[in-house]
């Protein structure tokens, strides 16, 4: 088949009348269990763990990363749907990392270069959307066009600051 010929979803149908779909949804247990917070055996008690932690708890980046990465879903469920989620394997590199420092650095990188971008695909035509789900710490919008804070905006306790800022308060999710 010649892609420039046909549709994406004429592929896509093509593809899923071939083959078997497993859905991969984020998963908060694995998260927990490869960065080492902790040692959970369903999503359920992950979840759990995650609405526990409170506002001390969020020093330590990693845990910091995985609330922020639930708040950012419960977010994108409210607003968008179920299957846009973020995938939980963006981060999982911060096992790698040991240093505070090294783990700021690289959950930088990440969020700025994979899940910002993943975002603005998301929400590309609905600023105010974008804007509810990072909020103005990281995205300004006027009227329908919008602009991202960049990197070199924050320092690495600003960044961490910016995250906090993004972990709901509205009742959806303690802490």
């Amino acid at each position: 088949m010649n892609t420039a010929d046909r549709s994406v979803a004429l592929i896509d149908i093509a593809l899923r009348r071939r083959f078997g779909f497993i859905e991969l949804m984020p998963s908060y247990k694995v998260l927990i269990n490869e960065l080492g917070i902790g040692n959970v055996n369903n999503e359920d008690d992950a979840i759990r763990m995650i609405e526990s932690w409170n506002e001390n708890d969020l020093n330590d980046i990693k845990k910091l990363t995985v609330k922020v990465l639930y708040s950012i879903n419960e977010k994108i469920k409210r607003v968008y749907d179920r299957d846009h989620q973020i995938g939980h394997s963006y981060f999982l590199k911060l096992k790698d990392y040991e240093t505070r420092d090294e783990t700021i650095k690289t959950l930088k990188y990440i969020w700025f270069h994979e899940i910002i971008p993943l975002l603005q695909e998301y929400f590309y035509d609905s600023p105010e959307k974008l804007k509810d789900v990072l909020s103005e710490e990281f995205v300004i919008v006027d009227e329908n066009s919008y602009e991202f804070k960049q990197m070199e905006d924050f320092s690495n306790e600003e960044f961490l600051n910016a995250l906090k800022g993004l972990i709901m308060s509205r009742g959806e999710q303690s802490g």
